[in-house]
């Protein structure tokens, strides 16, 4: 189920109030720290990353999306969702 926005006079009529991050961290540990080093591209160093549990900013919308704390129009307005339809 996918939630959409309903507007009120405290939001302005936008169905939003407040602002939320989406966001995405990349620890660098030793092995993603030896892929810079050696000039990795950036897809060995993405594929690195996620195997190790790294989320992208695209996976952390898409859950927000999914407990509907946003909706999946604000989410495509603010990250580049193209790789993911």
């Amino acid at each position: 189920m996918l939630f959409r926005p309903t507007g009120c006079e405290l939001c302005d009529f936008q169905g939003y109030r407040g602002r939320i991050a989406i966001m995405e961290l990349l620890r660098i540990d030793a092995g993603i720290d030896e892929l810079i080093a050696r000039r990795a591209t950036a897809h060995e160093i993405r594929s690195r990353a996620l195997l190790q549990g790294f989320t992208t900013l695209a996976d952390d919308g898409m859950h927000r999306v999914l407990n509907g704390t946003t909706s999946l129009e604000e989410l495509a307005r603010v990250v580049d969702l193209t790789d993911r339809m």
